[in-house]
């Protein structure tokens, strides 16, 4: 547990093969894990269309991305070469003043 940060999940389904899903983290995001629910495909994500992606290999416990300050506005793209996969994701968020 993070003091002062309130957790909570949400999941997406990239229905296509290769196509590029955007989730939104919430304002007041500090903090976001992803990962692919199967954990038997490489998942994707960057912080561009089109841009540099980073691979969270097969296998793995996912990635979570720390000491951000998402605005409400930033979108996170993900993809998958397997249509049809979940992305399950954690975020944390401070309390807005």
């Amino acid at each position: 547990m993070t003091i002062g940060l309130t957790p909570a999940t949400a999941s997406v389904t990239l229905t296509n093969a290769d196509t590029e899903y955007t989730i939104t983290p919430p304002s007041g995001t500090k903090r976001i894990h992803l990962q692919l629910r199967t954990q038997a495909y490489d998942l994707l994500y960057a912080f561009a269309s089109g841009g540099v992606f980073i691979t969270i290999p097969a296998g793995s416990p996912g990635a979570t991305i720390y000491d951000v300050n998402f605005d409400g506005v930033v979108l996170i793209y993900l993809k998958c070469a397997t249509a049809g996969q979940i992305v399950d994701y954690e975020y944390w968020t401070s309390p807005q003043v």
